[in-house]
């Protein structure tokens, strides 16, 4: 299923970056994925959102009670719902029959969101900034997807896939207008600013003021400062020649020089 993790301080940022490593590396298979219980494990400083179609909150909703689906939502800290148009491509290929269908679904899941004392946000799923760039998406959507297979919105029967361009608040609040005003209002703009209240902001890549990625680190005496580039690369030799011995095979070393330099 998917997700939306949202760094908060600088606790979430680490928590962040390691879970980013591990489902490149440990859960690596044909894709980037992370298991739901190191996700709980590396929770702290980060928001969990529920996703677009493809998340657990939608997918599951179809099927479940609304019993099932709070114990489900209970997982994320935000529940997400997009426009109507984002789920078109759904009406397309028969998983919803009409508009009202879906249209009922989704206030399935705001109101059983908001019986579990979770937060319902409207968020676009956003792909590209303008409604005309849909085309490049287009392209995308129709090349093989790394690992083999095709997209998700490549599925016979959809012939057009949905706009998911960058929506001002007006055109959101036309989106969700069918939920009466007050409702639209609170998940387009209150919520998702309860969102923003609770993120810090933050320096991803701090401002080292010199080389990029060479934080300046104190030394164990905390007065003087490491040189942190050798130091890397003393740690990445040394372990190079326990693994691959001394010396280096040409590959590795071309491979090492690649990286460091």
């Amino acid at each position: 299923h998917h997700i939306n993790l949202l760094v908060q301080n600088k606790t979430g940022l680490k928590n962040l970056f390691k879970l980013v490593s591990l489902a490149n590396t440990t859960y690596l298979y044909k894709t980037q994925r992370i298991p739901r219980s190191v996700i709980e494990s590396h929770r702290e400083g980060i928001l969990v959102g529920s996703g677009c179609y493809e998340s657990e909150v939608f997918t599951e909703g179809k099927s479940k009670s609304e019993d099932e689906l709070s114990n489900i939502i209970r997982f994320y800290d935000y529940v997400e719902v997009q426009p109507l148009e984002c789920y078109n491509h759904m009406i397309q290929s028969g998983d919803f029959a009409t508009e009202v269908e879906l249209a009922a679904h989704l206030q399935k899941i705001i109101r059983v969101t908001e019986e579990a004392g979770k937060i319902i946000v409207a968020t676009g799923d956003v792909h590209h900034i303008k409604r005309d760039d849909k085309i490049f998406r287009e392209i995308i959507v129709n090349q093989k997807v790394p690992g083999g297979g095709r997209h998700p919105l490549a599925r016979s029967g959809i012939k057009s896939i949905p706009s998911n361009h960058l929506r001002t608040t007006d055109e959101m609040l036309n989106d969700f207008k069918f939920l009466g005003e007050d409702l639209a209002y609170k998940i387009v703009v209150e919520n998702t600013n309860k969102i923003v209240d609770m993120v810090e902001e933050l320096e991803v890549i701090p401002d080292t003021g010199g080389t990029p990625f060479s934080p300046r680190v104190k030394s164990d005496d905390e007065l003087s400062y490491l040189d942190c580039p050798t130091v890397v690369t003393e740690l990445v030799y040394n372990r190079a020649k326990e693994w691959y011995g001394e010396p280096l095979p040409y590959s590795i070393e071309e491979r090492i020089a690649t990286e460091l330099y």
